[in-house]
């Protein structure tokens, strides 16, 4: 046997095996991004379907995981460092409070006044977000973030905050989910290749409108026992229709 011989031939075998698989992997990953054609493709095409589009669309990727939370249980010495109010703790995992002295919301700056509000009176106020006003109860709802991303629609509510008819906060009722990452780290789609991916599926009418494309944390399904499980998904709304794409496989849930 040419042991010289056999030498290079399993040489050039092993080359050409790494060059397949790095080619592989090159389309795999590339696949997996937009590239400035394609963005400038896909705004040609939207523009040619007289698609508006009233948001900002984010067309750079980020790393993120799925997460899962659990209701916290709170300690008495939570409210008992709580001041400027007469707090107490409901079923374990709530806080109902009243506040000493009303808290005046301007008219002109409702949204400084709010994150003011969140610093000075809430436990781990720093960790909401305004959610949305319900003028029927005068009431003000807020969502938790996990790094920097608002976290939707798990059962039993976050923190919900009471109005006066003179625009003045007079108390409050909060849950707090202690949340941790599930997983490896991933990288996500963006908001633009989630719009393309919606694209594709011939999901956006012609003289559409796009007036959300945000990203946020959403339950996969109903929690298990107390633990709840999202993921990372782009909710975009078209029209009267929304969706969530999912930022980690590209599955799409329509709304409504």
């Amino acid at each position: 046997m040419d042991w010289s011989k056999t030498k290079t031939i399993f040489i050039l075998t092993f080359f050409l095996l790494n060059s397949f698989l790095g080619y592989q992997f090159m389309e795999k990953k590339n696949s997996t991004n937009v590239s400035p054609l394609t963005e400038a493709t896909l705004e040609e095409r939207l523009k040619e379907m007289s698609v508006t589009v009233e948001v900002s669309i984010p067309d750079e990727s980020v790393k993120g995981t799925h997460i899962s939370g659990k209701l916290e249980a709170f300690l008495k010495e939570n409210v008992e460092n709580l001041s400027g109010q007469s707090a107490r703790i409901v079923d374990e995992k709530m806080i109902v409070s009243q506040l000493d002295n009303p808290f005046l919301l301007s008219r002109t700056n409702t949204q400084y006044d709010l994150e003011q509000f969140l610093n000075e009176y809430i436990l781990f106020g720093e960790n909401y977000r305004f959610g949305g006003w319900n003028e029927e109860t005068l009431q003000a709802g807020f969502y938790q973030t996990y790094a920097g991303i608002t976290v939707y629609n798990y059962d039993g509510g976050q923190l919900i905050v009471q109005v006066d008819e003179n625009n003045q906060i007079i108390g409050y009722q909060q849950r707090y989910l202690a949340i941790h990452r599930q997983g490896r780290e991933q990288e996500m789609l963006s908001g633009l290749k989630a719009v393309e991916i919606l694209f594709k599926e011939n999901l956006i009418p012609y003289e559409s409108h796009i007036t959300q494309v945000e990203l946020g944390y959403y339950s996969l399904f109903r929690p298990l026992g107390e633990v709840h499980v999202l993921a990372p998904m782009w909710s975009i709304r078209i029209n009267d229709d929304h969706y969530l794409v999912n930022a980690i496989d590209s599955s799409i849930q329509h709304i409504n």
